[in-house]
């Protein structure tokens, strides 16, 4: 056995910097500097080792207990650590700080719930004990009881207005309750309190944002910049707030900023593929989404994104590829498939095309515009039945729409019923006067009736 005068130091780290293995020892209090020391020097499994050695002359020592718990802590050994907290408690218990190490300890190592146990332990030796009430509510936010964590900052900043932390915990507690206004004037008093915190900066900006504030949230999304400029979500979420004013230029600046801080940030090459679309700039926009796909080759709103781009560049066979490849990823978007067929429409693909608008009505039956771009294609596959069919369940959906009376007009032009080509006129004319500019209604007859439908 090692007495407290023995001259050398066993089982130490073997480095004799510091003189820790040449040292003599004079009696437990010297033993426990040593342990200090070392601790102090963040050498936790030296002092470890050494309060092994301490614990073996001094079992019941609760301050040997207490330097054990904290040394497993910093080791990261917290469930180990729990239980020497509970031995110092049993020799101290009403020790509030002692419980709320213990529950700190336990919150480290995932179980909140008896680390919840351990700060009500500490709240009943002493009801006003911030700490203790503040680690309580840090645990309920953990097990996302929100309510029962509000009532613990509340208990709080009532003992204590100026614990400014315990303001900042109720902002985010109150954005998960969806008590938006409540969450906003809590990030602002802790603001007041601490306003350099550029984390409350933020969490008040993307309240502001999800209440349709959006000014404000730049604001604040720019404060939290100036104070942490290589914070790469605030960029983000800032192009996200200008986004939704319309301010596209602006939203690129910020996207492109995001992307700077973190190359693998693909949703930002999105975002100013999204914007440079918006502005009109498809060649741009064609290029980030180029970027986007590179890191995302799976997402299909990247590949419908660049096809939208290339058909209002004119390039349908760029669309088309991209179109089909986004409904490889994805087949039962109806966006999609509209835009497959408007493409193999403008590529000359109709009978493509009218397979793919039944693909489309039998995702979106209700779509008149749908119904109403498949009849065009059926008539001019010359099916004129199944044309008047679907012109016909378009008027069902939308009665106000002249395009699908017009066609059926031409449609009975055909067949040489002309009575009902000229009700059906009739009909468009009454929902768009304009087309009858160029002529008088009460003249049409058999003979000029093909020139106004030509």
């Amino acid at each position: 056995m090692i007495n407290f005068d023995d001259t050398e130091f066993l089982g130490g780290s073997g480095d004799n910097s510091g003189n820790e293995g040449d040292m003599s020892y004079t009696g437990p209090e010297d033993f426990e500097e040593r342990i200090n020391k070392l601790m102090d020097d963040n050498r936790y499994e030296d002092a470890l080792k050494m309060v092994n050695i301490y614990l073996i002359h001094k079992p019941y020592s609760s301050d040997a207990f207490l330097k054990k718990a904290v040394i497993l802590d910093n080791l990261g050994r917290f469930e180990e650590a729990a239980e020497f907290y509970d031995k110092a408690i049993i020799l101290n218990p009403d020790d509030v700080e002692l419980h709320i190490s213990r529950g700190i300890s336990l919150e480290s190592a995932g179980f909140f719930e008896e680390a919840s146990e351990s700060y009500k332990k500490a709240i009943r030796i002493e009801p006003e004990n911030t700490d203790a009430l503040f680690n309580l509510g840090l645990s309920f936010e953990k097990m996302e009881k929100f309510g029962d964590a509000v009532e613990c900052f509340n208990d709080v900043i009532t003992i204590n207005p100026l614990f400014s932390d315990a303001f900042y915990e109720l902002g985010y507690c109150y954005d998960f309750l969806d008590l938006l206004d409540e969450s906003v004037k809590a990030y602002s008093r802790h603001i007041e309190l601490n306003p350099f915190n550029f984390n409350a900066w933020y969490n008040r900006a993307v309240v502001y944002n999800r209440q349709g504030k959006f000014m404000k949230a730049i604001d604040d999304y720019e404060m939290c910049i100036s104070l942490r400029n290589k914070f790469a979500p605030a960029w983000y979420n800032c192009g996200n707030s200008y986004m939704s004013l319309g301010r596209f230029s602006k939203a690129i600046y910020c996207f492109k900023k995001s992307a700077e801080l973190n190359e693998d940030d693909y949703l930002s090459y999105y975002h100013i593929a999204d914007s440079y679309y918006e502005l009109e700039m498809y060649n741009e926009a064609i290029l980030y989404f180029s970027k986007a796909i590179k890191f995302d080759s799976d997402n299909y709103d990247y590949y419908y994104g660049r096809g939208c781009c290339y058909t209002n560049l004119g390039k349908h066979t760029e669309a088309y590829r991209d179109y089909n490849k986004a409904i490889e990823l994805c087949n039962d978007d109806p966006e999609l498939w509209y835009a497959k067929a408007d493409t193999e429409v403008a590529l000359g693909y109709t009978e493509k095309a009218a397979k793919s608008y039944e693909v489309l009505l039998k995702l979106d039956e209700g779509n008149p515009e749908a119904w109403l771009d498949y009849g065009y294609t059926l008539f001019d596959l010359q099916k004129y039945q199944e044309s008047l069919s679907a012109f016909e369940k378009s008027i069902l959906l939308n009665h106000e729409a002249y395009e699908p009376y017009l066609e059926i007009a031409k449609i009975h032009f055909l067949n040489l019923d002309i009575d009902k080509c000229k009700e059906f006129l009739e009909m468009a004319f009454a929902l768009n006067p304009d087309l009858m500019v160029d002529y008088d209604f009460n003249d049409i007859s058999k003979d000029n009736i093909g020139n106004i439908l030509s």
